[in-house]
């Protein structure tokens, strides 16, 4: 069944399992039908559904459109399960790579939309430009090209 796609109907089920369980009705079912489960794009199914047939009624055409129209219920339902999954997924990934973006050390999202750059205290902005003045090489090439005092941050 699992290679050709079709339904399977599985007769004796009490000789096999016992009495099962039948409902409203105190009659045991006799036969069950395994549907496949249809996975989308692909040929081979995703699972199967196992359904009694109820004893009162006769498994015609009509039973089984019916039945296949549970078995593309239970199938659609697991490909919108599968697709909401997969876009949760994407979504926590982008508002992942979001929040890196902003928060990161290369805020690529620049002063727009109300957000600043991250607050940095001037004592820190001092302290840092201080250590790289004294450090030479581009301290030095800053502090000359803009004026010592460029941010009102003398390296005194």
């Amino acid at each position: 069944m699992a290679e050709t796609g079709k339904p399977a109907v599985v007769e004796n089920l009490s000789h096999r399992f016992g009495s099962l369980p039948g409902g409203a009705w105190p009659e045991s079912p006799e036969k069950a039908v395994v549907l496949p489960i249809a996975k989308t794009g692909q040929g081979e199914p995703a699972g199967f559904v196992i359904v009694g047939i109820s004893p009162r009624l006769a498994l015609n055409d009509d039973y089984s459109g019916f039945l296949d129209l549970l078995a593309g219920h239970v199938a659609a339902a697991i490909a919108n399960a599968r697709a909401y999954e997969i876009e949760r997924q994407r979504a926590e990934t982008l508002a992942e790579l979001d929040r890196a973006k902003r928060h990161g050390p290369c805020n690529s999202y620049g002063l727009g939309a109300g957000r600043g750059p991250p607050q940095i205290s001037r004592s820190r902005i001092r302290r840092t430009y201080n250590e790289t003045y004294r450090a030479g090489g581009f301290g030095e090439a800053v502090g000359e090209f803009a004026g010592r005092d460029w941010l009102g941050l003398s390296a005194a």
